[in-house]
């Protein structure tokens, strides 16, 4: 009978630093995801809006008869403000249960029983999310913005509307991270992807309801920073320069974002925790 070698066989591969293993956990959270068929199908639909205002840009800007209609900061807005639905779907769809599962599943001692730190976990499921996240969101106007100055007839559109793209980029990253940071430790929380989502949009629903009514009691508008849709929707008239109906300090809804952000990361750290998995 043939004799196998049992002994140690060094490594043959390459050899990656620390820095990339977040990386590992990210790419494959990736790839499990847009082997799922129906994301797959939702995140081309993500897309759908914004080839239809694709057609309108292209028709105002290039002085198709019949078609009036001003290409400025309010068409991007609104452009975003459309996404605000995919956005919603990919976050409950692919963040909730992200960390939920693997509760579930009991798979974080697996993880943790290789070299990798709390930090590298967390920052896998977070590039998990934000990708697709930048995905539907900001990626679609931005393109819209970029197919704008390619189709226009001079340079009268870049002259005025050069930092509309700054904006679209801008206010879609803050968006994105602090989306992400939230609907994570909504599934640190839970063991549920089912659980995670229900938190998430029964906190965004009752949020603007207690909001709205607050508001309306006090006949003030300063309870409106309880709501994140229109903190939103207030920081969104800000980046873009536009007058806005909610009347609150748009420095007042980024610190709500901030705080949201910065309670995300803390449940995060609190609720991950090799020792007591170990234990």
């Amino acid at each position: 009978m043939p004799i196998h070698d049992l002994s140690y066989r060094h490594w043959d591969g390459p050899l990656r630093g620390a820095g990339s293993r977040w990386r590992v956990i990210a790419e494959a959270g990736i790839r499990l995801l847009l082997a799922r068929r129906r994301f797959a199908a939702m995140l081309m639909l993500a897309w759908a809006p914004a080839l239809v205002q694709a057609g309108i840009l292209y028709f105002a800007l290039t002085g198709v008869q019949g078609v009036d209609l001003p290409i400025g900061a309010q068409f991007f807005q609104i452009s975003m403000a459309i996404q605000f639905l995919p956005l919603v779907l990919v976050m409950v769809w692919a963040g909730s249960g992200l960390i939920a599962g693997d509760l579930a599943a009991q798979a974080l001692p697996l993880y943790f029983a290789k070299p990798i730190t709390r930090l590298d976990y967390i920052a896998g499921k977070f590039g998990v999310i934000v990708f697709f996240l930048l995905l539907v969101y900001p990626a679609p106007p931005l393109a819209l913005f970029l197919l704008a100055a390619g189709v226009a007839p001079d340079l009268t559109f870049l002259a005025q509307n050069w930092w509309v793209g700054f904006s679209i980029l801008g206010y879609g990253v803050l968006v994105a991270v602090i989306g992400s940071l939230f609907i994570l430790a909504l599934s640190s929380m839970a063991r549920s992807a089912r659980i995670a989502s229900v938190m998430f949009v029964g906190l965004v629903i009752f949020s603007d309801m207690l909001a709205n009514l607050a508001s309306l009691v006090t006949r003030s508008d300063l309870p409106l920073a309880f709501s994140a849709a229109k903190n939103m929707e207030r920081l969104a008239d800000a980046m873009f320069g536009l007058p806005s109906s909610v009347g609150i300090p748009w420095g007042l809804s980024l610190g709500v974002g901030v705080l949201v952000a910065v309670w995300s990361a803390w449940t995060l750290a609190r609720r991950i925790r090799p020792v007591e998995i170990v234990s």
